[in-house]
């Protein structure tokens, strides 16, 4: 990687090694740092069987074997983090609700036919995407300051604003 500040590449080892668990369902602080964490949720009820050993000997053996004489990559190419970086959207704290908005939909273009819908629909087809994605007051008027920081243009129907957007993937 390049140093901080630095204008070359220097080729560094790395190491990285880390598991956790968290009562918080969104751990992650920002939708860019998330490539480096693989998050999952352990459906309840179940558990993690850690009453069996591991073979470290082994698995060490199988790690260099891999690195060493297959040459397999040890990093993740771009294609595979923006892949983590989406999966791991549902572990993002709430606030970063603009980026999850930016997934699913973007602004209309200069006469184009946009969809206009208040929070609560736009809400509902977010979950579509995030499940995870909590259906409350809160929610709602954070999805409003997203609009506006996104410079989503909006009307006022029945004292409630509707935006023009365009909804995208399953959204």
């Amino acid at each position: 990687g390049r140093p901080i500040y630095g204008a070359s590449q220097e080729d560094k080892p790395r190491y990285a090694s880390f598991v956790a668990t968290t009562n918080n369902p969104h751990p992650l602080t920002d939708a860019t740092g998330s490539r480096r964490y693989i998050c999952l949720t352990i459906p309840k009820g179940q558990q993690i069987d850690n009453t069996g050993e591991i073979d470290y000997e082994q698995l060490y053996a199988q790690v260099l074997y891999e690195v060493k004489e297959q040459k397999a990559p040890y990093w993740f190419n771009n294609m595979e983090m923006k892949r983590i970086q989406e999966l791991n959207l549902n572990y993002v704290e709430q606030k970063d609700i603009a980026e999850i908005i930016s997934v699913c939909f973007r602004k209309p273009q200069e006469g184009e036919k946009a969809k206009t819908l208040n929070s609560a629909q736009i809400l509902k087809l977010i979950q579509m995407e995030y499940p995870s994605i909590k259906s409350d007051r809160s929610t709602k008027i954070h999805i409003g300051f997203a609009m506006k920081e996104l410079g989503i243009e909006h009307l006022l129907y029945n004292n409630k604003r509707h935006y023009k957007i365009i909804p995208l993937k399953s959204a």
